[in-house]
């Protein structure tokens, strides 16, 4: 009698197990088809298109103004005058290249930067004001003047105000760059890529090598007519504003840009994982 007990319960342990490890097996391929399944992210349609690569994350070098005040005055007119020659140099070259690519309506937005650098009662006196008689750092008298400048054009409200507002807040970051010595990283893909960026400027998209660039997502707003135009021209799907992405791509996850929707669609992200976690704790 005690081996038929013992018999009976190795039975039903023995069918235990087997449908423990049958609901596992089932839990586990819900736990994989979860983490296959694509996330989607919305955001603001640029330029049309429907292009599929893998994914490539980019993020901004982080510019921070850590210096605000400085005794040596007459070496931080120097050092901005020694920027504004820099920013200048390059927007007469990123001009020429525009001119030469797209035409002279997406090199509209450099004249536009150059001439607020060239204008003789420009925002370039102002900065070296600030130098001398606040004892401003270059790149603090920068950011202050020309954020100034920025926040004044925005409040004019029409389509001419909001577009030379972008073009100044463009500069602005050019010039923060120089004076900070911060330059983007430059990315060689190998294969059709779909680019993410935390923001991409007119000066980016002249300068980009775009041969292996499928698609580019912004997660920040652009300046959004000479972006479209040049896109356009390059046939490459641009969407702008996307939600919710931060910590949630991955380097070569495969991707759809879904442009004339304003859509990326992401395999393998940390929400479908999250999802799918909650399965597995189950299990």
């Amino acid at each position: 009698q005690k081996k038929a007990a013992d018999s009976r319960r190795n039975w039903w342990k023995f069918c235990r197990i087997i449908l423990l490890n049958a609901a596992a097996a089932e839990k586990s391929t819900e736990f994989k088809r979860r983490c296959d399944m694509p996330v989607t992210f919305e955001g603001k349609v640029i330029s049309c298109g429907r292009q599929e690569g893998k994914l490539f994350w980019l993020p901004d070098p982080p510019v921070r103004v850590a210096v605000l005040k400085t005794e040596f005055v007459d070496a931080e007119v120097i050092h901005f005058k020694t920027v504004l020659s820099a920013a200048k140099e390059k927007l007469e070259k990123w001009y020429a290249m525009a001119v030469k690519e797209f035409g002279e309506k997406a090199a509209d937005i450099f004249d536009m930067q150059l001439s607020i650098l060239y204008d003789e009662c420009s925002l370039t006196d102002s900065v070296v004001e600030l130098i001398d008689t606040e004892h401003m750092s270059a790149e603090k008298a920068i950011e202050y003047q020309f954020g100034c400048f920025v926040q004044l054009l925005r409040t004019v409200g029409d389509k001419g105000g909001r577009e030379r507002a972008d073009a100044a807040e463009e500069l602005k970051q050019l010039l923060l760059s120089l004076a900070l010595g911060i330059h983007r990283q430059r990315i060689c893909p190998r294969e059709d890529t779909i680019l993410i960026l935390q923001s991409l400027s007119a000066a980016d998209m002249v300068s980009m090598d775009c041969r292996y660039i499928a698609g580019i997502g912004v997660l920040a707003g652009v300046t959004e007519e000479p972006l479209a135009f040049m896109a356009k021209q390059r046939k490459i799907p641009l969407v702008s504003e996307l939600r919710d992405c931060r910590g949630r791509l991955y380097h070569g996850r495969n991707a759809v840009l879904d442009a004339d929707a304003g859509l990326l669609l992401v395999r393998g992200t940390k929400g479908g994982k999250e999802c799918a976690e909650k399965i597995k704790k189950q299990v």
